[in-house]
């Protein structure tokens, strides 16, 4: 049921990523570097995000870490 849940997270997570780039097609230089700080956040939720659908941590452990 974790996986499950997580699974809809990703989905939710990339859909707002493509709807955020689609909107800020043409970001100048400032922008880009909060972008790659937001980047370097998705990274970390999916990493989790794998660990819980591998049931190396727990649903309620990654909570703890995203937060």
């Amino acid at each position: 049921m974790a996986s499950i849940d997580v699974m809809g997270e990703i989905i939710g997570i990339t859909t707002s990523l493509k709807t955020h780039i689609q909107t800020n097609d043409n970001a100048k230089t400032a922008r880009i570097e909060f972008e790659k700080k937001n980047f370097a956040k998705l990274r970390l939720q999916i990493v989790i995000a794998i660990a819980v659908a591998q049931n190396v941590i727990s649903f309620n452990h990654a909570k703890q870490l995203i937060e």
